[in-house]
């Protein structure tokens, strides 16, 4: 029996360091920002601040990562997020189909942490 393949990859430790975030306590959800200090981080913030390494002040009250850029004057076109196939060449302030799924399901639909978290295992394919 052939596996189905997942519609998009994530390097396996960024992938897992994320899962790992997202179902453990460090981090308070919410929605409209990547994080607001005293109130938490969005699922994607978790990703920046997790696996990214980027310090949660360059993300406080911002809502996408143009916003950060623009603010911070910070090189995020060099930081590479290699989300979903063929993508590899992309970068932070690039619109990234799976980003934009992720903040969706945080902000629009009011997913918690753990069911993104579940929904990355079943849709996202480690590298």
């Amino acid at each position: 029996m052939q596996s189905k393949r997942k519609d998009y990859t994530l390097p396996s430790l960024m992938r897992e360091q994320w899962l790992g975030a997202l179902r453990g306590d460090d981090y308070k959800q919410i929605d409209g920002s990547f994080y607001e200090a005293g109130c938490g981080y969005c699922a994607l913030g978790v990703a920046m601040v997790e696996c990214l390494d980027i310090d949660k002040s360059y993300l406080d009250g911002k809502a996408t990562a143009q916003s950060i850029h623009e603010e911070w004057s910070l090189p995020y076109d060099d930081i590479k997020i290699p989300w979903g196939y063929g993508s590899s060449d992309r970068t932070v302030i690039d619109t990234v189909e799976l980003e934009d799924m992720i903040m969706e399901m945080n902000d629009g639909d009011g997913m918690s942490f753990c069911q993104i978290a579940e929904w990355i295992d079943d849709n996202v394919e480690p590298t």
